[in-house]
């Protein structure tokens, strides 16, 4: 990531550089916990119809 990061020359671009990286960082990770939950929903409601289905 600080390799992609222009030339900074003041503190005011160095603190929207960094809030900028960080929000990047933040919405992936919210992206990556969204497919999670996602998944764990599907998966166990997956489960509860083959359970419901063999009685």
């Amino acid at each position: 990531m600080l390799t992609t990061w222009d030339t900074i020359h003041t503190w005011t671009e160095l603190l929207s550089s960094i809030t900028a990286m960080t929000g990047k960082i933040l919405l992936t990770l919210a992206l990556i916990h969204f497919c999670n939950m996602a998944s764990i929903y599907f998966i166990s409601k997956r489960d509860q119809f083959i359970t419901h289905s063999k009685i």
